[in-house]
């Protein structure tokens, strides 16, 4: 193999490809104002399964979103752009208020998708850099090292995209060692954007242990066809603050 080609193929091909995907995903037509789906979620821990049933009501252009748990436990938990979080448990006509970075409603994988930040899932806006990109058999990988603020809990960021589409992710921790890894699949294309349908999480516990959750998201309705009382949900006035 030339020097060209070497170079062609370990430099150029890859940086084409992260090019086009950038471009591909920035230049979209506008988010859709609101969107509705119902939640699966069962998590494996220690030989014991936990299943979560969820509805979630998210109002991109205003950033609010209304998850409604439904088993094991009936609450609702709202969210914003601002970091401000609601419990409301109807139940009891009481309520719970906490703020955090944590709870911007802007920090999840529906506003990620829905904004088509797809290059980097929101990579960039949080401080990591791209340091390597390579190709391999249609996939493209890229690696991303954290701010300085980051770097006592992460090493780097694995990012791998097939057809433009973000389908793995893996975060290593300060002695190189994968923490958390997360797969996308079953993308189902909208108007606007796309959005894998089922999403398998790995959490890898210091002691050797690990928790995997399995996500799987169905009955989605976007814009018009979202049309649930949800959407205009308010936690009554009367409800009683909850101590944490």
């Amino acid at each position: 193999m030339t020097p060209y080609r070497t170079f062609a193929s370990t430099v150029l091909i890859p940086c084409i490809l992260l090019i086009g995907m950038i471009l591909c995903t920035s230049f979209t037509t506008p988010a859709p104002s609101r969107i509705s789906l119902t939640m699966e979620s069962k998590m494996l821990s220690k030989g014991k399964a936990m299943i979560i049933n969820a509805e979630i009501y998210y109002q991109y252009d205003q950033g609010r979103m209304l998850t409604r748990y439904l088993k094991p436990l009936e609450y609702m938990f709202f969210t914003n752009n601002k970091g401000e979080a609601k419990i409301y448990y109807p139940s009891t006509n009481e309520v719970m208020m906490r703020q955090s970075a944590e709870f911007n409603s802007e920090n999840g994988l529906l506003f990620f998708f829905l904004s088509n930040k797809l290059s980097d899932l929101g990579l960039q806006e949080t401080g990591f850099k791209i340091t390597d990109t390579r190709f391999e058999g249609g996939l493209v990988i890229s690696s991303w090292s954290p701010p300085g603020e980051l770097l006592k809990y992460y090493s780097k960021v694995e990012l791998v995209h097939e057809n433009y589409r973000p389908i793995y992710i893996a975060y290593y921790d300060n002695k190189g060692k994968v923490r958390q890894k997360i797969f996308y699949y079953e993308y189902s294309s909208f108007t606007d954007f796309s959005l894998p349908l089922k999403v398998v999480q790995t959490d890898f516990m210091a002691n050797g242990d690990s928790t995997i959750t399995k996500i799987t998201y169905s009955d989605i309705k976007v814009a018009e066809k979202a049309t649930s009382t949800f959407f205009n949900f308010k936690i009554p006035v009367n409800a009683k603050v909850k101590k944490q």
